[in-house]
């Protein structure tokens, strides 16, 4: 049986979580409350809050949690199947992800060079899911044969050979790529294995209060900074990330329970759709606020250079952030998905069409 992955029911409160995760990457490269700029004096207090701050936001816990439910929405759109539609699923998968980015790309070619390289720094985590994407039906007939947990567990064997030769690296975007797919694949194939778990009900009951698991998210995205900026020897984030993904493998399970019976806010689903363009835009929107910068004065000084002008500018940075991400997403993104849809669906019933034909004529 061939089915088209548009059929698959929708799994709740993941849109929201994308939401959250793309927010995160932005805070992580300076969308954060400039407080270093704000608290004045040297005390103690003053100093933890900046460093808390500073050291809460994680980029890259957000990106695994990304890769985690990549895997998840894909595989579990086709558990059970015995065959995927192929083209269908290159069409619906790159034509909703590779034009976003091709446009962005020609933006900031336009904008200089020094946006091409900002955002040249998130975009590794894109060519990942591409290349998942692109190795999906190679995989899904592993899946079916051996199961996804053998997949994984293979595939865990050339990601630690990848750590321990680039463990110093510090950024995912240094990292050759093929050094970067290897070191990646485990993580988005922990979302394949849990799409299994859960369609074969044998979803791992994780308990705990489901803010609990959330609190713990935070708090172990702040963790994982430690051994990159402040470790007694240097641990690049790549060598360390695996560590949130199979994290946010117990804690998706958790939250796909909990959404299972309790609707997601419908604000934050509602952003969750342009998580994409959120995370495509926000380091060149940034960029162009920074450059606006001179002698720690913000935004040229318009508001003051007091805590409540930073304040004023950071309002402006998110502002201009979220204008952005809605007008990116509007006119860009969300065509090029609707565009994904109907051509997947036509591809998928020529497809069936064609099978109908050889079967009629056998």
């Amino acid at each position: 049986m061939t089915r088209s992955s548009t059929s698959a029911p929708r799994l709740a409160g993941l849109d929201s979580l994308r939401l959250m995760a793309a927010a995160w990457v932005a805070c992580s490269h300076g969308a954060r409350l400039p407080l270093e700029h704000m608290v004045s004096g040297d005390g103690p207090v003053a100093q933890g809050l900046v460093a808390l701050n500073n050291g809460l936001f994680n980029g890259v816990a957000a990106a695994m949690l990304f890769f985690v439910i990549s895997g998840l929405v894909i595989h579990h759109a086709n558990v059970g199947l015995e065959a995927i539609d192929i083209p269908g699923h290159y069409v619906r998968r790159l034509l909703r992800v590779a034009p976003p980015l091709f446009v962005m790309q020609i933006v900031c070619l336009l904008m200089g060079p020094k946006f091409q390289i900002e955002l040249n720094d998130v975009l590794w985590s894109v060519y990942c899911e591409i290349a998942f994407y692109l190795a999906y039906p190679l995989l899904f007939p592993l899946f079916r044969r051996v199961g996804a947990e053998r997949v994984f567990m293979a595939s865990s064997v050339p990601s630690a050979i990848a750590i321990a030769l680039t463990w110093p690296t510090s950024y995912h975007s240094m990292l050759p790529l093929p050094a970067l797919l290897a070191i990646g694949a485990p993580c988005l194939l922990l979302g394949c294995l849990l799409a299994e778990k859960l369609a074969a009900g044998k979803a791992i009951d994780v308990g705990g209060a489901i803010w609990a698991w959330r609190a713990a998210a935070i708090a172990l995205s702040a963790a994982m900074k430690l051994p990159v900026t402040h470790g007694p020897f240097h641990v690049g984030y790549p060598a360390g990330h695996w560590i949130f993904a199979i994290f946010s493998f117990f804690w998706l399970s958790r939250e796909v329970g909990y959404f299972a019976h309790r609707a997601p806010p419908r604000l934050t689903e509602a952003g969750g759709a342009m998580s994409y363009s959120l995370y495509l835009v926000h380091f060149p929107v940034l960029g162009l606020f920074l450059v606006s910068e001179t002698a720690g004065a913000p935004l040229r000084g318009i508001f003051g250079h007091g805590a409540g002008a930073w304040l004023a500018a950071w309002g402006l940075w998110i502002a201009g952030i979220a204008m952005a991400t809605l007008v990116f997403h509007v006119f860009i993104e969300a065509p090029f998905h609707r565009l994904a849809r109907k051509l997947g669906r036509r591809v998928a019933e020529r497809a069936r069409r064609t099978r109908t034909r050889r079967e009629v004529t056998a």
